[in-house]
């Protein structure tokens, strides 16, 4: 499953790393050659995630959206009283970001569909803006 989801991993970022509209790619952190990467999630940013997210659904195509709230900010951490605007870069990411679609068992056109979707979605946006 892991080399499996190395190849979902290479294939979405060949597809999407020239969308205009995409801020934020997962990025290879292996640190030597024994080192591989293994992806749990495809998650990208775009200014325009929660658009997409619909557009994605209405597709049939989807989606999740992990943690909504910057991790200061969930309830759990309430007592420690931080307040928005404390940690620009995790509520810039909590905005943005999204997981596709991403699993071992992915069949092999939903990955094509998905960025295609993607691809068209972000050049309506682009247009409209």
């Amino acid at each position: 499953h892991i080399a499996r989801r190395a190849e979902l991993a290479a294939a979405y970022t060949a597809r999407l790393r020239e969308m205009p509209g995409i801020l934020r790619l997962p990025r290879a952190v292996a640190r030597t050659p024994d080192d591989r990467d293994v992806h749990y999630v495809y998650l990208i940013e775009t200014e325009h995630r929660d658009a997409l997210v619909d557009h994605l659904g209405g597709q049939g195509i989807g989606t999740e959206v992990y943690y909504p709230l910057p991790l200061p900010h969930q309830p759990v951490f309430g007592h420690l009283g931080h307040r928005p605007g404390d940690f620009p870069h995790a509520e810039a990411a909590a905005r943005r970001a999204v997981a596709l679609p991403f699993h071992p068992d992915l069949p092999p056109g939903d990955l094509d569909r998905v960025c295609d979707t993607i691809g068209s979605f972000l050049a309506t946006t682009r247009t409209t803006a």
